[in-house]
């Protein structure tokens, strides 16, 4: 048998059998995506003697697939983006000109204006997952279904009750372009969308402290008082 199995294909095996076989209740949806607000800035950096593929303060425009703190499915919100994942060397048998796994990938979404007063969009802890490329165009996924350690936090949704989380990236024009199993240094415009089985739901908003909220009637009880106290 050939060498490990592409990584990718095996990712896009689980997702394809989730929509399948998934009851309605958990249908696999996708919570969230975001495309660059300059489409042809190519914003992601690959370093072929860290093998780190980076991107800082990307502005990107975000949008929720599903309601959530921000408002109804389809909001939008302006934020930046962090992104790092070390790409590993190439694994015998891929479909393309280069297939390798993926260690330490992690992004976080931030809103460039607080939305009631929070901005994490959408962070992944560190995890796994499987980067592929040929020519001008690669993949960045990873998946809980094919055993990657896929952990979302978020100021907007909750998902405590998801069972399976997946990432996707799509990189374009990649430059220079991809025509070996080697990687070479190379910068490329990203997009990317987010899924879970089933569907996150809305975070809950914090309930307001009772002490602070005592701290605060007592000035103004105070004042009442000595109001009532002049009037006399």
């Amino acid at each position: 048998m050939r060498s490990l199995l592409n990584k990718a294909a095996l990712v896009a095996v689980a997702l394809t059998a989730v929509s399948c076989f998934a009851t309605a209740a958990q249908a696999q949806t996708t919570f969230a995506q975001f495309t660059q607000r300059n489409p042809s800035l190519r914003a992601f950096s690959f370093d072929s003697t860290t093998r780190i593929l980076t991107a800082t303060d990307v502005a990107v425009r975000f949008t929720f697939g599903v309601d959530s703190l921000a408002g109804e499915a389809g909001t939008q919100v302006d934020g930046l983006l962090d992104f790092s994942g070390t790409i590993g060397f190439d694994t015998a048998g891929g479909a393309t000109r280069f297939g390798g796994p993926l260690a330490n990938m992690s992004f976080s979404f931030t809103a460039s204006t607080p939305v009631l007063g929070r901005t994490n969009l959408l962070t992944l802890l560190p995890t796994t997952g499987a980067f592929t490329a040929d020519g001008t165009t690669g993949n960045a996924q990873g998946s809980t279904g094919v055993g990657d350690t896929v952990v979302y936090t978020s100021d907007f949704l909750d998902f405590s009750p998801t069972t399976q989380r997946d990432y996707s990236f799509s990189f374009s024009g990649i430059n220079p372009s991809v025509t070996t199993s080697t990687l070479s240094n190379f910068n490329a415009s990203g997009a990317g969308t987010f899924s879970s089985t089933p569907s996150p739901i809305t975070a809950s908003v914090p309930e307001a402290n009772a002490g602070l909220l005592v701290g605060l009637a007592l000035p103004l009880l105070g004042g009442v008082a000595i109001l009532r106290r002049r009037k006399k």
